[in-house]
């Protein structure tokens, strides 16, 4: 990956461990292609208000050749750090999935989810 990731976190203050995993993941995402341009992870927190069901929110967004690939989830408030942590394994997992799918997809090996059969 081109540089380090770019990570964000609004309206909260993250664990020195929330921040190191996020990092970890970012370059994790490496495996699965080694050209990538820019990463930017944005973790914001719910607003201050009184609607019930507030939610953290998770963009991970990445620059590779000739494409991007967003990714979205959020997570229950309530439920805390590990609400967080869930819904950042699973963007990262989504993002993970897209650039294997991107990956194929450049090779031509048709394992893209464009391909027929």
């Amino acid at each position: 990956m081109m540089g380090s990731p770019e990570i964000r976190f609004r309206d909260f203050q993250p664990s020195d461990d929330l921040v190191a995993s996020v990092n970890e993941d970012a370059e994790k995402l490496s495996r699965f292609f080694d050209r990538i341009q820019s990463c930017r992870v944005t973790v914001d927190a719910p607003h201050r208000h009184q609607h019930k069901g507030k939610r953290f929110h998770v963009h991970i967004h990445l620059a590779v050749p000739e494409e991007t690939i967003d990714v979205d989830r959020e997570a229950d408030e309530d439920a805390g750090d590990q609400s967080i942590r869930a819904a950042l394994r699973d963007a990262f997992d989504a993002a993970g999935r897209q650039l294997k799918e991107y990956a194929a997809r450049r090779r031509g090996d048709g394992k893209g989810r464009d391909a027929i059969g």
